[in-house]
């Protein structure tokens, strides 16, 4: 079965929605929103943060407290 899941980054455009969002973020995707420059690049980031977070929740999983490893690129592996 698939899903899919999305978000409309227009919903989350206050700052103070962004901070809660940060919230509920792992380590390693905050650092990738704080990396962005722009502040829709920001939204954009956190908000697959969330999906990535939604999928995990369907096998009890959640990205802030999983473990997992990167590739030499950077990526998921």
């Amino acid at each position: 079965m698939n899903k899919l899941f999305y978000i409309n980054i227009n919903q989350i455009r206050e700052d103070a929605t962004l901070e809660k969002i940060k919230e509920k973020l792992s380590p390693q995707r905050l650092e990738k929103v704080d990396k962005c420059a722009k502040y829709n690049d920001k939204l954009r980031s956190a908000a697959a943060g969330l999906l990535i977070d939604c999928g995990l929740e369907f096998y009890h999983l959640c990205e802030k407290t999983a473990t997992y490893t990167f590739s030499n690129n950077g990526k998921p592996g």
